[in-house]
């Protein structure tokens, strides 16, 4: 099996995390133009969105830490 340069590396999860999220916001500005939707308020839902999923996620393993 090859291993993966730089796996457990906490930069390269940022890296990628960051991707994924520059390129689901790529494509919800593309669905947005696509359908011609120009209400701002659809940019701050979906910047609550990820910030509440920020949120979530550092919660959903919180559970974990607690002895």
């Amino acid at each position: 099996m090859i291993g993966l340069p730089l796996a457990g590396n906490g930069l390269v999860h940022g890296l990628f995390m960051g991707l994924g999220i520059l390129a689901g916001l790529g494509v919800f500005a593309w669905e947005v133009r696509r359908r011609g939707l120009h209400d701002d308020r659809l940019w701050v839902i979906a910047g609550v969105s990820l910030a509440l999923g920020a949120v979530a996620s550092r919660i959903g393993t919180w559970w974990q830490q607690l002895d």
